[in-house]
């Protein structure tokens, strides 16, 4: 059986993190060019990290998951789901009976019919 070290265990993870976040930057820069035109990757990166930490009680956790709450974080700032104009989304991610597929699904059919955003 194969027995890594503590510190291979944390490399291992920290590429995994790093590949994430190029899949990341690029997404977002592919996607949303002129909105990501005056943010650095640094930047980019931290709106990556808020979204994985932000997902997590909300179960949003799968990558392509977290990378759409890293678009509605991008388009509507970091008081997505915090404030009272986006009371819509926390009711939507504070749901226990949807899993987070369900819930992004939600959220972007929601930005389709009330806002006009389509992604």
């Amino acid at each position: 059986m194969l027995k890594l070290s503590e510190s291979q265990r944390a490399a291992l993870a920290s590429d995994r993190v790093a590949q994430f976040h190029a899949r990341g930057v690029a997404h977002l820069r592919g996607r949303y060019p002129r909105e990501t035109a005056q943010t650095t990757d640094a930047d980019l990166r931290t709106l990556l990290d808020a979204a994985i930490t932000r997902g997590k009680p909300w179960r949003v956790t799968s990558e392509f998951d977290v990378l759409r709450l890293s678009e509605c974080l991008l388009l509507h700032g970091p008081d997505f789901a915090v404030t009272e104009a986006f009371t819509w989304a926390r009711h939507i991610l504070r749901r226990d009976d949807l899993t987070g597929r369900q819930k992004m699904t939600a959220i972007a059919d929601y930005e389709a019919f009330h806002a006009g955003v389509s992604r």
